[in-house]
């Protein structure tokens, strides 16, 4: 048995209602993302242990001369 059944406008409210409440989630998923992610930043920039962006260091040498490590001689 179902209950009363309401009115289109409800209705209308109802779902805006719910889609305000799960974008809210999720914006709040992505701040919280954001902080964990600075926050992990800057204990690695801190420590000294290197960027963690997920790119590799850069040689000595490369990219200082057109991209060829630089030998001695």
């Amino acid at each position: 048995m179902r209950g009363p059944r309401r009115s289109p406008l409800a209705r209308c409210l109802w779902y805006a209602a719910e889609l305000l409440v799960t974008l809210g989630f999720v914006l709040l998923l992505l701040v919280v993302h954001q902080l964990w992610w600075t926050n992990r930043q800057a204990r690695a920039s801190s420590s000294g242990v290197g960027a963690v962006s997920g790119k590799e260091p850069v040689a000595e040498g490369i990219g200082k001369s057109g991209g060829s490590p630089q030998h001695p001689r």
